[in-house]
């Protein structure tokens, strides 16, 4: 969870205040979660809705065989989980295939979805969804909008721009990248679009840690592989930094 000891903070997310460059010091829970696991213990009898539901048709068969396709992971955990795409050949393979019947074709931005407006809902999940989005603000504000009596929070996870990787690969002059993203997030960022959105954050969150390079964390490699030893894996990787988490997953109302 992150909290920062910047009192103004606040003032510079909403553009009250401008700084062209102002250092933000964040105070990070350094227990860095698996995505899949802290969503899972999230939406946990839950009613949720989660947008970009499909993933990649290409990966899918893949993910179901290891037990790593996100939307299922979420059906298993929650109370009812509506899974929206605009991969319309990707929802109809799905409801074919593996007969998962709750599934919706729809533009959140441009389509009235009444199966959301006549229901009640905990959460509406966005995993890895608005770095493919070409304008974010718009699109997060649209949801709020249309869907705010009928959803109480927003979850939101993205790809971390502080992460080791890619400043190790930016030394080389690499970037590596998934070539249908528009965005990368930081944590200032991040709030700072849902901010513009009308969405209020209420908790931000390291997710899919690593160690790095072998010198990092060394005790916590030993401690990690002890407790595996003893039979009491840890569902987390205590890290030193923001770099060694690969997201960011935010929590907004």
């Amino acid at each position: 969870m992150m909290t920062t000891n910047d009192a103004d903070f606040l003032e510079f997310i909403s553009g009250q205040r401008f700084d062209s460059n102002y250092p933000i010091e964040f105070t990070f829970d350094l227990k860095v979660k698996n995505r899949d696991t802290i969503l899972s213990n999230l939406v946990k009898n839950k009613r949720i809705i989660h947008v970009g539901c499909v993933d990649h048709l290409d990966i899918i068969e893949s993910k179901i065989s290891a037990g790593t396709w996100l939307h299922q992971i979420l059906i298993d955990s929650s109370k009812r989980c509506l899974g929206i795409d605009i991969n319309h050949s990707g929802v109809e393979y799905l409801k074919k295939k593996y007969n998962i019947d709750d599934l919706i074709t729809a533009d959140l931005v441009h389509d009235s979805v009444k199966e959301i407006e006549n229901n009640h809902w905990d959460y509406i999940l966005l995993p890895e969804v608005i770095e493919h989005i070409p304008d974010a603000v718009t699109f997060i504000s649209a949801i709020h909008e249309k869907y705010s009596r009928n959803i109480d929070k927003i979850i939101i996870t993205v790809p971390n721009l502080f992460a080791y990787s890619l400043s190790q690969n930016a030394s080389r002059n690499i970037e590596q990248i998934n070539t249908d993203h528009r965005h990368w997030f930081s944590p200032f960022t991040l709030i700072k679009c849902l901010n513009d959105a009308g969405v209020k954050v209420e908790e931000l969150n390291l997710i899919n840690g690593f160690w790095g390079p072998f010198y990092c964390n060394t005790k916590e490699r030993v401690l990690n592989r002890f407790m595996q030893v003893i039979g009491r894996k840890r569902d987390y990787k205590k890290v030193r930094d923001m770099r060694y988490a690969k997201g960011l997953l935010v929590i907004a109302r």
